[in-house]
């Protein structure tokens, strides 16, 4: 049985017989997973739901969405903070390879960099005001997130009461 690639190779003559060929001529079988791989592949998959779960999310197209962006980002923010357990609803995921506990880092490093550091004022204003006008979040209170907090008061105080 032939693979993808095979199989592409040769219906593609154009291609020289070699779909999966670099330019520096290695090709794909010669970077074959190891045991190591598939298992840092495996124990990704937890992370990468946390962003599959937020986008599916995002899409949705029958209610706005915006005041949904700084709960989610506090929600990624928490669940990939290195000095928590990771967990995926009630479920601990243990045993991280270091590859992953390194990736779940850079990650947790460049979100806190983007929206708790760098995020300009406007931005965070404009979020911080839809969710507060969103009635599942109006009394959400940002954990850990005293600037989000400090824009979030004055737009409460102008809800009519």
């Amino acid at each position: 049985m032939q693979t993808a690639i095979e199989r592409y190779d040769i219906e593609s003559p154009s291609k020289a017989g070699n779909a999966a060929a670099n330019p520096d001529g290695s090709v794909y079988k010669d970077y074959s997973m190891t045991s190591d791989d598939w298992e840092i592949v495996q124990k990704s998959v937890p992370l990468l739901l946390l962003f599959y779960n937020a986008v599916q999310t995002t899409q949705e197209t029958l209610k706005p969405t915006v005041s949904l962006i700084l709960p989610l980002i506090g929600a990624l923010a928490e669940c990939l903070d290195p000095s928590k357990p990771l967990m995926i609803g009630n479920m601990e995921i243990t045993d991280l390879p270091e590859a992953v506990k390194a990736g779940r880092q850079v990650v947790y490093d460049d979100l806190q960099r983007r929206y708790f550091e760098n995020l300009m004022e406007c931005k965070l204003e404009d979020w911080v005001v839809a969710t507060v006008l969103d009635p599942r979040y109006k009394s959400l209170l940002f954990k850990g997130l005293e600037k989000w907090n400090d824009v979030a008061h004055p737009a409460r105080l102008a809800l009519p009461q």
